[in-house]
C-alpha cells in the first residue's frame, strides 16, 4: 500500500488499521488515533533532536522507536525506513542522517502544526 502523504489520509489509513487489527469499534479508534499522534509526534520531535546532534545512538534510538510506533500504525514502508536508519546509523552515519531528515520531512506532512506550542 502507498503511503499516505496528507494528515488527512494518513488518519483514515490509520483509523481503518486500528478497526481491522484491533476490532476497535469507531470512538475507540478515534481515541487511538490521538494516541498514535501524539507518540508520532514525541518520535519526529526525538527524530529532530538526534539528527540536529549528529550522535549515532540517539539516531537509531529515535528511529527504533518510529520503526515501532509506525508499524503499529500499519504504515509498513515508513516502518521500513526507520529500520534502514536504525541499521546504518553506527556503520554509514552520513547516510542514516541523510535518510532520517527525509523520514522527517514524510512524518511532518502526516501531522498537522503543533497548537500546543502557540503563543
Amino acid at each position: 500500500m502507498k503511503t499516505p502523504e496528507t494528515h488527512a489520509a494518513w488518519r483514515e489509513h490509520v483509523r481503518r488499521h486500528l478497526m481491522a487489527t484491533f476490532h476497535a469499534p469507531p470512538a475507540t479508534a478515534e481515541q487511538l488515533l490521538t494516541v498514535a499522534e501524539a507518540t508520532l509526534r514525541r518520535g519526529v520531535e526525538d527524530l529532530s533532536r538526534a539528527l540536529d546532534t549528529k550522535k549515532a545512538p540517539s539516531l537509531a534510538k529515535a528511529s527504533h522507536f518510529l520503526k515501532g510506533a509506525l508499524a503499529n500504525m500499519g504504515l509498513e514502508a515508513l516502518a521500513d525506513q526507520a529500520a534502514r536508519i536504525e541499521a546504518l546509523a553506527a556503520a554509514q552515519p552520513e547516510e542514516a542522517a541523510r535518510q532520517g531528515e527525509a523520514l522527517r520531512r514524510a512524518l511532518d506532512a502526516l501531522l498537522p502544526p503543533n497548537t500546543d506550542e502557540a503563543v
